[in-house]
C-alpha cells in the first residue's frame, strides 16, 4: 500500500465544478425571479379583486335598500349617507377625505374600514330618464372606485336602483 495513489479531487477539477455551477446558477436565477414575480403579481390581483368585489357587492346591496328618496344625502362626490329599510343609518366615504374618519385610501362604512387601497371613490345620481341629478332627485345611484395594491389596480363601477324609489 505504500505506492497507492491518493484519492480525492484535484484543484483543477474543483474549479471546473464551481465554474459549471456558476453558469447554471446564472441561467436559473432570472427564471426563478420571473416565476416569483409572476406569483406575487397574481396574488396581488386576486387579493385586490376579491376585496373590491366584496366591497362593491355590499355597497350595492345596501344602496338597493334605501328607505326612500328623502333618506339619501351626499355630502360630497365621495361621501354618501342614507337610511335603509330597517332604519339603520349608513355612511360610505373615502378615508381622510373631507370629514371622513379612517386612513387615506380606506373605504369606510360607518367609521369602519371596508376595503383598503381605494382611490377615486365617486357616487353619482341619475334621474329616471338617465339625466345627471342630485341625491334628492335620484332614481339610480352609481358607485365607482379604483382598487390598487402594489403595482396592480382595477376600476369597479355599479349602478343600482333602490327598491323603494318611486
Amino acid at each position: 500500500m505504500a505506492g497507492a495513489p491518493a484519492r480525492g479531487f484535484s484543484i483543477l477539477e474543483l474549479v471546473m465544478v464551481l465554474v459549471v455551477f456558476g453558469i447554471i446558477s446564472a441561467v436559473a436565477a432570472p427564471l426563478l425571479a420571473n416565476g416569483f414575480r409572476a406569483y406575487f403579481t397574481g396574488r396581488d390581483i386576486s387579493e385586490t379583486d376579491s376585496l373590491a368585489r366584496a366591497a362593491i357587492e355590499r355597497m350595492t346591496r345596501e344602496l338597493r335598500g334605501i328607505r326612500g328618496p328623502g333618506d339619501l344625502a351626499a355630502a360630497s362626490a365621495s361621501d354618501i349617507s342614507f337610511v335603509d329599510t330597517s332604519g339603520t343609518s349608513i355612511r360610505y366615504c373615502l378615508g381622510a377625505a373631507g370629514g371622513c374618519p379612517g386612513a387615506a385610501g380606506d373605504l369606510m362604512r360607518n367609521g369602519q374600514p371596508l376595503a383598503g387601497g381605494i382611490s377615486g371613490l365617486t357616487f353619482s345620481f341619475l334621474s329616471r330618464g338617465a339625466a345627471a341629478t342630485g341625491a334628492g332627485g335620484a332614481f339610480y345611484v352609481t358607485v365607482a372606485f379604483t382598487a390598487s395594491q402594489n403595482a396592480v389596480s382595477k376600476s369597479y363601477q355599479a349602478t343600482v336602483s333602490p327598491r323603494n324609489f318611486p
